[in-house]
């Protein structure tokens, strides 16, 4: 699945920089290619990105300016990835939310904090989304499972849970 992943990202991010001369073509690409974006290499460069404010594609630079959602989609796989620091999640993190108050934006910020490569994190979680009186409400509930489910980016903290 690693290599699936990384090749047919690569295609789309390839596709998005032969048609960056329709920006929405570009976009749907970089869409399409943010869905299988995994590996460490095309987490670093689509986080660049984020804090450069250019989406640099092969060196050439994509006339596209990312949406609040593609940006909140890479910092959620960011932050699931082991290979990145903390003080890496956070700058990427404070970058991709400056000046975003929105509930969404809101909403990231939880899922960030529950989506952290931690075997002791997903224990917590498991219990608290399977407690049928935790009390939570369902908007907690699916960012707390959306945080835990991280099958591709730790398939190894996600198998005890299959």
């Amino acid at each position: 699945m690693p290599r699936f992943n990384k090749e047919t990202a690569a295609f789309f991010l390839k596709k998005a920089k032969k048609d960056r001369e329709t920006a929405e073509l570009a976009r749907f690409c970089i869409d399409s290619a943010l869905a299988f974006v995994t590996s460490e290499d095309h987490l670093r460069q689509t986080a660049d990105w984020i804090l450069t404010g250019k989406v640099i594609i092969e060196g050439e630079e994509v006339a596209v300016e990312l949406t609040p959602k593609q940006k909140y989609v890479i910092c959620k796989k960011y932050w699931a990835h082991a290979s990145f620091s903390m003080d890496e999640k956070k700058a990427l993190r404070d970058k991709a939310l400056e000046g975003d108050n929105s509930d969404d934006a809101g909403n990231v910020k939880k899922v960030l904090e529950w989506s952290l490569p931690d075997a002791a994190l997903k224990e917590r979680l498991w219990s608290e989304i399977t407690d049928k009186d935790s009390g939570s409400s369902l908007m907690e509930i699916r960012l707390k499972v959306q945080g835990f489910w991280q099958r591709h980016m730790q398939p190894e903290l996600m198998a005890p849970y299959f």
